[in-house]
């Protein structure tokens, strides 16, 4: 059964390695896909760090049992720490994807909770017969809900974000099926970690179901990547559908700020410059420079012409039918 186990991890491995291959192609040659979420970096990091997970992981079966105890405790205590970190690229690949900046508040929580894993691990490695299973164990669920409630309020979010519908595109499904799948990895790795460490066993299998639940992931991962590569014989104007990838396409096109993504966002829902100052806690002044900025990176002269860009609509070819008063009015 040892001998089996490796060949699984053998093979999930090969599987990721290809995985990203075929990202780092696509993201290096500036090759088309389907989806510009295949050529975000967070999602590069998420799949560079499953990768190691299960390049530690596979470390961890080899060496087990073979008086590598140090090492093997380190390696547990570096799994924990990857776990954490694959979460928040997850939360950063959904954040980039609808170009929104990470908030600061959320690195701090995961750095902390980062912080709190390697002073938990670290300390029971070196006591573990003072603090006892039953700490550890609750230490270790307790510290793991962290991540798990973050990737389930982004679930959530998905949800809500559609009106209480399912009904996603291809980006928003993969980075939903992916939240799910890590919600069931980190409590795999909760109770993998804390049978391996303790007298407890959640697991009578657990190597078995361990390998078995990353060799299902890994082929989602492969199968996600190459099928940003199908051919789309779909025209431009019908790929582009919803606002969100309206507004990604522009951003991509002409290199638009993180501001300019913002107020571009709020003139296609129609808003003013006094409104867009007001939810972005900006001045009046500052939202008219970026507004400026747009423009000229849009190639238009004036709000109308930018909004009609911007819903897809093309510009007018006689500008002269456009009211520039009452838009300075606006």
């Amino acid at each position: 059964m040892f001998f089996v186990i490796q060949l699984m991890y053998t093979l999930t491995i090969f599987i990721m390695v290809a995985a990203c291959t075929v990202n780092m192609t696509v993201r290096l040659k500036n090759l088309t896909a389907i989806s510009s979420i295949s050529k975000q970096k967070s999602t590069s990091f998420a799949l560079v760090l499953v990768l190691a997970f299960n390049l530690i992981d596979y470390l961890i079966v080899s060496v087990n049992g073979m008086g590598f105890k140090n090492a093997v405790t380190a390696m547990y205590i570096l799994e924990n720490i990857l776990e954490i970190a694959i979460v928040y690229v997850i939360i950063w690949m959904g954040r980039e994807y609808k170009g929104k900046t990470q908030p600061r508040s959320l690195e701090g929580v995961f750095l902390l909770t980062m912080l709190m894993a390697l002073c938990g691990d670290g300390f029971y490695a070196a006591n573990s017969e003072s603090v006892g299973d039953i700490v550890y164990a609750l230490y270790m669920a307790g510290l793991n809900m962290i991540p798990i409630v973050i990737l389930a309020v982004n679930v959530f979010s998905f949800w809500r974000h559609n009106k209480g519908g399912w009904k996603l595109n291809f980006a928003d499904t993969y980075i939903l099926i992916y939240s799910i799948f890590c919600i069931m990895l980190a409590v795999a790795i909760t109770c993998n970690t804390i049978d391996s460490r303790t007298s407890y066993n959640f697991f009578v299998y657990d190597n078995e179901i361990y390998i078995s639940f990353w060799l299902v992931f890994n082929i989602y991962n492969f199968i996600f990547v190459w099928k940003t590569l199908s051919v789309d014989d779909r025209t431009e104007a019908e790929r582009i559908q919803s606002p969100e990838e309206k507004i990604r396409f522009l951003a991509e096109k002409y290199l638009l700020s993180q501001r300019e993504i913002e107020i571009a966002q709020r003139l296609y829902e129609g808003k003013n410059n006094k409104e867009i100052a007001a939810e972005l806690y900006l001045s009046l002044n500052t939202i008219k420079a970026h507004a400026s900025n747009l423009y000229k990176k849009l190639g238009v002269a004036n709000r109308i012409q930018a909004v009609q860009i911007i819903r897809g609509d093309g510009v007018p070819t006689i500008s002269s039918t456009v009211n520039f008063e009452s838009e300075r009015q606006i």
